[in-house]
C-alpha cells in the first residue's frame, strides 16, 4: 500500500475515533457528575428525537430541493451529452458501484457534486460552465473525485456526524435553562459551556470534511490514474470561479471545488499548480474551510500517485 496514503488513512481512523470519545465522555461525564441517570433527563430524550426527525426530513427531501435549485436535466443516452454517461459508466465500475443518475445543473458557477439517498437514488451533477472548459480526461478524473464520495458514502456519514454537535447544543441548553437541572447549582455554567463546545465542534465537522474530500482526491488517482487531470482541472476550476459565489449547504459539501476568499494573482492553470506545489498553507488558513487548501490537495495528489 502507498506510504502516504497509508498514513492518511490512519490519520482519518484517528480523527474520527478521537471525535467519538469527545463526544461519549462530555455527555456521560456532565450527565454523571451532576448525579443523575440519564433515564431522568427525559427531555433530553425529546431533543434527540427532535434532532432526528429533522435531520431524516433534511435528508430525504434534499436531493429533490437540490434538483430544483440547481436547474438539473438528467443526460439521457440520447443526449448531446450522452459521452458523459460512459465516463461516468466507466468510472463507476472502476469504483465498483452501480452507475448512478447523471446530470447538467444549469447554473452559473462550475463544478461537480454528488448526493442522493434511498428514495432518489445515488446521483452525480455537472454544472453546464465546468464542460466548456475541461477536457474529457479532466472530467473524468473529477467524476472519479464525486464517484467516490458515493462510494464511500460521505454524504450519509457528514449528516452522520454533524448530528453530534446539535446533541451537545441540546444538553447545555437543558441544562441551563430547566430548574430542575439547576439544582445543583453548577448546571447552569455547566449548560452554558457545552453550548459553546457544540459552536466548537463545527471545527471538527469542517476538519473530517476536509479529510473526506482529500481521501475522494485520492480515490480519484487511485481509480481513474488520472492525477495530472485532476490537478490541472483543479486550477482551471480555481481561475473560473474567482468571485463567484456558491452557495453552501449539506449536499455543496460534496462539491469538487470550495472557493477560496482571496483571489489568484496567476491565469496560467500550469502556472498555478506550480505556485502550490511549493506553497506552505498554515493551519488557520484552512480552519474555515471545508476543503483542503489547494496547495495540499495537489501535495496530496503527487505524493500518492508517486
Amino acid at each position: 500500500m502507498n506510504t502516504a496514503f497509508l498514513k492518511f488513512k490512519l490519520k482519518m481512523i484517528l480523527t474520527f475515533a478521537i471525535v467519538l470519545l469527545i463526544t461519549f465522555f462530555v455527555i456521560y461525564g456532565i450527565v454523571i457528575y451532576l448525579g443523575y441517570g440519564i433515564n431522568n433527563i427525559y427531555l433530553f430524550y425529546v431533543s434527540i428525537f427532535i434532532t432526528l426527525v429533522y435531520v431524516l426530513f433534511q435528508w430525504a427531501i434534499g436531493p429533490n430541493l437540490i434538483h430544483t435549485f440547481n436547474k438539473e436535466n438528467e443526460i439521457t443516452k440520447d443526449s448531446k451529452y450522452s459521452w458523459i454517461l460512459d465516463i461516468v459508466d466507466n468510472v463507476a465500475k472502476k469504483n465498483k458501484i452501480k452507475r448512478p443518475k447523471v446530470y447538467i445543473a444549469n447554473v452559473n458557477y462550475l463544478n461537480a457534486y454528488a448526493y442522493g439517498n434511498i428514495f432518489t437514488g445515488p446521483r452525480v451533477a455537472i454544472t453546464k460552465g465546468l464542460l466548456n472548459i475541461l477536457d474529457k480526461d479532466e472530467i473524468e478524473a473529477v467524476l472519479g473525485h464525486e464517484i467516490g464520495h458515493l462510494r464511500h458514502r460521505d454524504v450519509s456519514l457528514l449528516m452522520a456526524i454533524g448530528i453530534i454537535p446539535t446533541l451537545i447544543y441540546w444538553l447545555g441548553l437543558l441544562l441551563s435553562y430547566n430548574p430542575e437541572l439547576n439544582r445543583r447549582g453548577n448546571s447552569m455554567l455547566i449548560g452554558f459551556g457545552l453550548i459553546a463546545f457544540s459552536f466548537i465542534f463545527e471545527f471538527f465537522i469542517l476538519y473530517i470534511n476536509r479529510q473526506r474530500e482529500a481521501l475522494e482526491d485520492i480515490n480519484s488517482v487511485f481509480t481513474v490514474k488520472k492525477p495530472k487531470s485532476l490537478e490541472m482541472a483543479l486550477a482551471k476550476i480555481t481561475l473560473a470561479n474567482q468571485g463567484v459565489y456558491v452557495n453552501h449547504n449539506s449536499i455543496n459539501n460534496m462539491l469538487m471545488f470550495s472557493p477560496l476568499n482571496n483571489k489568484e494573482e496567476i491565469n496560467d492553470p500550469n502556472k498555478l499548480i506550480e505556485k502550490w506545489r511549493k506553497e506552505k498553507v498554515s493551519i488557520f488558513e484552512e480552519l474555515f474551510m471545508d476543503h483542503p487548501h489547494p496547495a495540499n490537495r495537489i501535495k496530496l495528489i503527487e505524493s500518492v500517485s508517486r
